[in-house]
């Protein structure tokens, strides 16, 4: 075979490179197989098949359960080689453009989440008008016109109008607009209007958008806010206003208020609370929330609303935090008790320390949920002696670890079983009666048998704080008496008792005295 020249081996190169892409580019904008969990997506703005559409056009379809955003794509043909656009999106609607006048476009959209992606929808198209289409006048939704005991803070919604990129909203105690509560512009179909009073009659209405400019007013439709039920607004309490180095996963905490039933939490990035970052409704008497984890460095407002059947209270005060720079710990690993052990009633938790913490959060629960709490402890160390659990019960445990950036995620959650049977009682001395004098140096100590106990525990001491001890017997089995060696005449001792099973050990008895007898033939 003859070689090839240096132009053939160029131009071979040349389409074998050319290849490659192809291969590749179909690939990236080929449909990839659809994962179970998601359902396609369902179109609904711009009718299939619709003409005259703007060149700004807003797509639109129906949300699915499950998903965290959209992917979003056009193009000039069928093929789906040469996309005119591929966008993702965390709403169900998008403005796309400009398009070029008088194209006809395919659209398609499929959902996604962090472990899934549906199949694509169905593949509609349009056609754009050869004229950018005057803007219309919205027509609004929600809440109903007229609409009463409207919680707050309010959702104003309205349908789409074809062309806009945006919409002005404008909300007033007055019919005539002569002065505003509230004003705003936003690119979606809704905006939640904050800080209104409660009890209060208010008019709304709603322009279109297009650059500089905007259509018709929509008609003016009213609500009024629900009563406040007569509760006070509630009282911050931490983190205090103006925290910096606040923890990346903040616990907020209000004062209770009277009569309330829940709390309405809001937490946000601007103090006018325009796009809150986190929303939440809390059951009352609970009067805190943790938050999740927040982005390190960034100021943070918050407030909250209390609510009843009657109502709702006015918002708290505004407060603020900036959280620390830095990166909470790690989850623990834990090492004990192993998942299913048989435990005493009083176990030791234990777990691997975390680089970079300076404390742990231990919780037990006899719930998988946490709620409620059975014990609880802040510690420095890696393990906790957790107080005294129920006899025969199923209980479950994490840790967390803390530094100043505030605290980690939680560690894996384990579980163990207590006996069934309780540690036992404290024994109660018997004889020699306290404070007794006169007592033979080969004494016999004796005290009552204790319920549940399989032993006892025995100190003599020349000191009540049994600084020292001069003699300790371990007894086993219903043994309840026992005769100290040793003892001196004329001396006073401190004597007690403690009980001993397989689930634990009692607290001591309370402790006796007794002095012995001179020596014979002593003065």
């Amino acid at each position: 075979m003859p070689s090839l020249t240096v132009v053939q081996r160029a131009r071979r190169g040349r389409w074998m490179v050319l290849a490659l892409c192809s291969a590749l580019l179909a690939a990236l904008v080929a449909p990839a197989a659809a994962q179970e969990g998601l359902a396609a997506p369902v179109l609904e703005l711009p009718a299939n098949a619709a003409t005259g559409v703007s060149i700004t056009p807003m797509l639109q379809w129906k949300a699915v359960t499950g998903a965290t955003a959209y992917l979003v794509e056009g193009e000039t043909n069928s093929e789906w080689k040469v996309l005119a656009w591929q966008q993702t999106t965390s709403a169900t609607s998008l403005v796309v453009g400009p398009l070029q006048k008088g194209t006809k476009y395919h659209w398609r959209v499929r959902a996604i989440n962090k472990v899934a992606y549906s199949a694509y929808s169905e593949i509609w198209y349009f056609v754009t008008g050869t004229e950018e289409p005057a803007l219309g006048a919205p027509v609004l939704w929600l809440p109903a016109n007229g609409a009463t005991g409207v919680l707050q803070p309010p959702k104003l919604y309205w349908k789409p109008v074809p062309g806009a990129l945006g919409y002005y909203v404008a909300v007033s105690t007055s019919a005539d607009f002569g002065t505003t509560a509230f004003t705003g512009q936003t690119a979606n179909l809704y905006v939640e209007v904050p800080g209104l009073a409660a009890s209060t009659k208010y008019y709304w209405k709603v322009y279109a958008l297009r650059g500089d400019v905007h259509g018709p007013s929509s008609d003016t439709w009213s609500f009024t806010t629900v009563n406040s039920g007569h509760m006070a607004a509630p009282v911050l309490i931490s983190p205090p206003n103006g925290t910096t180095g606040a923890p990346l996963r903040p616990v907020l905490t209000w004062h209770a208020v009277t009569g309330a039933a829940k709390y309405y939490v809001q937490v946000a990035k601007d103090e006018a609370f325009s796009t809150p970052v986190y929303t939440a409704l809390v059951a009352a008497p609970t009067v805190s929330v943790e938050l999740p984890t927040l982005t390190k460095g960034t100021k943070y407002y918050w407030r909250v609303m209390a609510k009843n059947e009657q109502g709702q209270s006015p918002w708290s005060t505004v407060w603020w935090f900036t959280t620390a720079s830095g990166e909470p710990p790690a989850a623990p690993v834990l090492i004990s008790p192993a998942i299913g052990s048989r435990v005493a009633l009083r176990p030791t938790l234990t777990w691997h320390a975390v680089t970079g913490a300076t404390g742990y959060e231990v919780v037990v629960s006899a719930s998988q949920s946490f709620v409620p709490v059975a014990w609880s402890a802040n510690v420095t160390t890696t393990s906790a002696l957790t107080g005294t659990l129920a006899a025969g019960t199923k209980y479950y445990w994490h840790v967390k670890a803390k530094n100043a950036s505030g605290g980690g995620a939680w560690s894996a959650t384990w579980y163990f079983v207590t006996e069934s049977v309780e540690r036992p009682a404290v024994p109660v001395l018997y004889a020699p009666a306290n404070g007794a004098t006169g007592v033979p140096t080969n004494v016999l100590l004796v005290w009552l048998a204790s319920a549940r106990a399989s032993g006892y525990v025995v100190q003599v001491a020349v000191d009540e704080t049994f600084a020292h001890v001069v003699w300790a017997q371990e007894i086993h089995g219903g043994t309840t008496a026992a005769e100290p060696l040793g003892l001196l005449p004329s001396t006073r001792y401190f004597w007690r008792v403690k009980a001993f099973n397989s689930v634990g050990v009692s607290d001591w008895s309370t402790i006796w005295r007794f002095t012995t007898k001179a020596p014979a033939g002593g003065s």
